[in-house]
């Protein structure tokens, strides 16, 4: 579709705005990939820059054999064409982790090694994502059908058995008010929580999550990899903590590695030891503390760092699996309460009507 010198005929044009309508939807202006795409995106790109392909003409060849990939990748290469970096040109397609890591591999890191590393991820997360959905699929069945049992006691068979006591009328009228009440207490806690979170910084933000119940140690160790990764791309460029901080608060746009950077270096500056100054909770792992505390060579530094991003993918995957295992069971004990939550309130107009018969 794109010839190697960037140019294409009326042919190659029109073909270009049939694929640009069709798709529109998934492809358009600033519209982030899907995990799966980026996933492919970044494989395609690191295999052929393996290979010996140099960056533009590898966009060029993804581009001719991927028909789905092909749109995103002629705005990439115009972006590319009028200046701007690599990481700049795919910023508006790929979420602001991947952008961060790509953006510190182009000045300090081999580019296909990183883009190897981020596909290697998504490609997990897809899969997680995945075997969640298969697992979720027999207990939304049941959750369907459940509501359906619910709505048709609620409606239906309460109504006729309360019909023959009285007395269950204003019962029945302060349980469907107690219900809608805590209800609507419920979306509003979690409208409160959204802004209040929305509205914190960056490290606020990190925090709150990490001590999230039983996912925010899942979140730790995602941090440890992500923060040791990019510190082992420094590190093996020969790079020193002075040098590290410097290219991370560099950033035009705020980020984790960029707010921890600057409160770093500030600490550092005030005199603070290096085991206390990146010692940020939760976020910083203790490990990754004694790393940079160590009287090793930057390149062994750079290894261990590299070593542990490793160790930290391994666990990340470990973890995931035992989450997704416990999903079925908690939901079928969900199921199960709110079944015999429903039995009793359809037994309960009916213990009334037959005491009020005797």
């Amino acid at each position: 579709m794109i010839g190697v010198n960037g140019k294409m005929n009326s042919k190659e044009q029109s073909r270009v705005v049939k694929f640009q309508k069709k798709y529109a939807k998934n492809f358009g202006k600033d519209k982030k990939w899907d995990i799966l795409t980026q996933e492919r995106f970044f494989s395609s790109v690191a295999n052929l820059l393996n290979i010996g392909f140099s960056l533009p003409t590898a966009l060029n060849f993804i581009s001719e054999t991927d028909k789905k990939l092909s749109l995103g990748i002629h705005q990439i290469l115009n972006h590319l064409k009028e200046g701007h970096s690599f990481s700049e040109s795919i910023s508006i397609f790929i979420d602001e982790e991947a952008y961060q890591q790509i953006k510190i591999a182009e000045s300090h890191g081999k580019i296909s090694e990183v883009l190897k590393k981020i596909a290697d991820f998504d490609r997990l997360r897809a899969k997680q994502i995945a075997k969640i959905k298969a697992v979720m699929i027999y207990p939304i069945f049941l959750i369907c059908l459940l509501i359906a049992l619910i709505c048709g006691i609620k409606f239906y068979l309460i109504p006729q058995i309360s019909s023959f006591s009285k007395e269950s009328e204003p019962v029945s009228f302060v349980n469907n008010f107690v219900v809608f009440f805590g209800i609507a207490i419920i979306i509003f806690m979690f409208v409160i929580m959204y802004k209040y979170f929305i509205h914190q910084p960056i490290i606020n933000k990190t925090l709150l999550l990490s001590k999230v119940p039983i996912f925010g140690k899942l979140y730790q160790k995602y941090l440890a990899y992500y923060l040791s990764g990019n510190l082992a791309i420094l590190l093996n460029n020969g790079l020193s903590i002075k040098e590290i901080i410097f290219t991370l608060t560099s950033s035009s746009k705020e980020n984790l590695n960029s707010v921890l950077a600057k409160a770093l270096g500030q600490r550092l500056t005030e005199g603070v030891e290096i085991t206390k100054a990146a010692n940020f909770d939760r976020i910083v792992s203790p490990e990754m503390v004694k790393f940079l505390n160590s009287k090793k060579t930057v390149k062994d530094m750079a290894m261990s760092m590299e070593a542990y991003s490793q160790v930290m993918f391994q666990d990340m995957i470990s973890l995931t699996d035992k989450l997704i295992s416990a999903v079925q069971p908690i939901m079928f004990l969900i199921i199960g309460i709110t079944i015999a939550a429903t039995y009793l309130q359809l037994f309960m107009p009916i213990y009334n009507a037959m005491k009020g018969m005797y």
